[in-house]
């Protein structure tokens, strides 16, 4: 399976330390049960394995100036689920801002 063209090195660095599985062990949110408790899939044609930063709060500038040791490779679910919980998360966390805001000006 090819890697990207630009930044291939990195990418290859990332799925082989993985052994070209994906690396999530329930950060999207999955208890992946049926398979230990890390997911089962592969990177294949068609369907290859995201290079994503190990903490999903990093900002796309921040990411694209990590090294491999923070990066991690997933699969397109679990990197989808991870990403819909960091922005949850994140939503959460403006609402709660939001809040002590408008209870101080009252």
């Amino acid at each position: 399976m090819g890697g990207p063209i630009v930044l291939a090195e990195l990418y290859r660095a990332v799925i082989d330390r993985t052994k070209g599985m994906c690396a999530c062990t329930g950060q999207c949110g999955q208890t992946h049960k049926t398979s230990g408790g890390a997911c089962d899939r592969r990177g294949r044609y068609g369907h290859p394995l995201l290079v994503v930063p190990v903490d999903p709060a990093t900002s796309p500038v921040e990411a694209a100036a990590l090294g491999p040791e923070e990066l991690v490779a997933l699969c397109g679910g679990c990197a989808v689920r991870r990403a819909s919980a960091q922005k949850k998360r994140r939503e959460a966390e403006l609402d709660e801002q939001a809040e002590a805001v408008a209870i101080s000006l009252f």
